[in-house]
């Protein structure tokens, strides 16, 4: 026995629209921040990994241009190879042993408030 979700929940809620219109496309949030940096859009799409005590993140724009869809980098003293699609999604990250490193896509604003000394991906 399954269950199943539903659109029809009673309220009136188009649910094949997201609920916060444009706010993904603002350079504002909706609360204060406790670390802001420029070097992005508030709102540019970020993987985020830490290891060893080091953080980067790997903006997905920077990741759409690089159509190879694989790069060899470092962090926290260890070899890394990051692989994705050419959409930028299905980020993985390994170490040379082929430890899968634990990635989280969030919104710049957000990874950097909580990682402001974190190390970035670029060209």
């Amino acid at each position: 026995k399954s269950l199943i979700l539903t659109a029809n929940t009673g309220y009136k809620r188009n649910y094949s629209q997201g609920p916060y219109g444009s706010y993904d496309q603002e350079n504002r949030t909706y609360f204060p921040l406790s670390h802001e940096d420029d070097t992005f859009h508030k709102k540019e799409w970020v993987y985020g990994m830490e290891l060893n005590g080091e953080y980067k993140a790997y903006p997905v724009k920077i990741l759409k241009k690089n159509k190879s869809g694989m790069v060899k980098d470092s962090l926290g003293g260890k070899s890394l190879t990051v692989t994705w699609d050419r959409n930028g999604e299905n980020f993985r990250a390994f170490t040379n042993n082929g430890e899968e490193i634990i990635s989280l896509k969030m919104f710049w604003f957000a990874w950097v408030a909580f990682h402001p000394e974190t190390f970035i991906m670029t060209d």
